[in-house]
């Protein structure tokens, strides 16, 4: 049902996160500091797809009772969460593993594949798409993987939907830990944003990444058949005529 593919992976201009942050009295360097402990290297991977995290334990909340065993007998779903530490992400280890591990879950059940990946600079989980201002999953996907200013805008709207505004204003790092990655390593997290926002101070931003040009796989699901447009009316030779007249002498001329 859902085309995996590269979108057009369109950077953000020169001074978006200013423009992003001023309305809202935010220090810019706030956002660049969740976007770079979010994402690390960019928010997209050097193939130009969308950066990309499956969370096998969120798929497994989303998929049908009757679908769990088999999901998490085909390593595509688990009950809890593990740590990185203890191999929790080891098939992942590259975006080609993390769309492998994608087209998987979709092929199984594509409305919760989409709600169990984290996405782009941001890594918005797809559960979070309404909040961040998206239709749902698929719009913001969809959205995010053909520029980084969809990203940037839904972080905002995402930031204000879980009433961070003041956590932001003034770099409470532990507020914002727990209510943006949740309660599992806040420490964890309020330091390394810490320590990023000092990082970003200091001069060292965000990396440019150059983006090469990438061939999505063969589709293996039908995509829905788009809709064919109304054919126009037909044109007498009378039309025709007036059209050739006017070309020639111009729609005033009479």
């Amino acid at each position: 049902m859902y085309e995996i593919s590269r979108g057009t992976a369109v950077p953000l201009n020169d001074g978006a996160f200013e423009r992003a942050a001023g309305p809202y009295g935010y220090d810019a360097d706030v956002l660049r500091a969740i976007w770079r402990v979010e994402s690390g290297k960019g928010a997209f991977a050097h193939d130009g797809r969308l950066t990309i995290l499956c969370e096998k334990h969120v798929f497994f909340k989303y998929l049908p009772k009757d679908m769990r065993a088999d999901a998490v007998a085909m390593g595509i779903a688990r009950r809890k969460w593990i740590h990185p530490k203890k191999g929790g992400y080891s098939d992942q280890g590259s975006t080609v593993k993390k769309y492998r591990m994608f087209k998987r879950m979709v092929d199984y059940h594509p409305a919760a594949a989409l709600m169990a990946i984290s996405m782009g600079g941001p890594q918005i989980m797809g559960f979070n798409a309404e909040a961040a201002g998206f239709s749902n999953a698929l719009d913001m996907f969809n959205k995010m993987r053909d520029g980084e200013q969809a990203q940037l805008d839904g972080l905002i709207r995402l930031l204000r939907s879980f009433g961070l505004n003041d956590a932001i204003r003034h770099k409470q790092w532990s507020v914002i830990a727990r209510k943006y990655n949740g309660s599992g390593q806040v420490t964890r997290y309020a330091t390394a944003l810490a320590n990023a926002y000092a990082e970003i101070k200091a001069g060292r931003g965000l990396p440019k990444r150059k983006v090469q040009k990438y061939t999505p796989p063969p589709v293996t699901r039908q995509l829905p058949v788009p809709t064919v447009p109304k054919s126009a009316p037909k044109r007498t030779l009378v039309d025709l005529l007036v059209d050739l007249v006017q070309s020639l002498f111009g729609k005033d001329n009479r």
